[in-house]
Formats: structure tokens, sequence, C-alpha cells
């Protein structure tokens, strides 16, 4: 059942994430929902944990390295832009 409520809680990060950062479009939202989406699932399953609320805690922290994965990316490619 904490795969489930981590798949549920990476997703909610990836959509609050999408608002952090004023996403225009529908396709940025998608994308951060997934970012945080995948971020939650790699750690969760990474650490693979027993606890409901240990799977929560890694769900969380996976989708916000996700995330800030994700923005470092679009940083760096939006620099060589000029």
């Amino acid at each position: 059942m904490g795969l489930f409520w981590g798949i549920i809680l990476g997703a909610i990060v990836g959509w609050i994430g999408s608002l952090v950062t004023h996403a225009a479009t529908s396709r940025d939202i998608l994308l951060h929902i997934a970012v945080g989406l995948l971020g939650a699932l790699g750690l969760e399953l990474l650490l693979a944990n027993s606890g409901t609320f240990d799977n929560l805690a890694a769900a969380y922290v996976g989708a916000v390295i996700g995330l800030c994965v994700l923005w470092g990316v679009r940083r760096v490619a939006n620099r060589g832009r000029g």
C-alpha cells in the first residue's frame, strides 16, 4: 500500500513543482508530474523500505531530487541560448 501512496505523493509533488515554476504549458505541467512520479518511484524502490511513512518520505525526497535535476538541466540548457 505504501507504493501506491508514494506514486500519488510523487505526482502531487511534481504538480506543486509546476506551480512553483509557473509552468505555462500543459506539456510542462505533465513533465513535472512525470519527473516527480519517476523520482518518487526510483528512490522508493531503491531504498525498499518496509514502513508506510518510510515509503512516503522516500517518495517525497525522490520527487524533489528529480525536479531539482530537471530544473538544473533546463537552466544549463537555457544558458547556452543567450
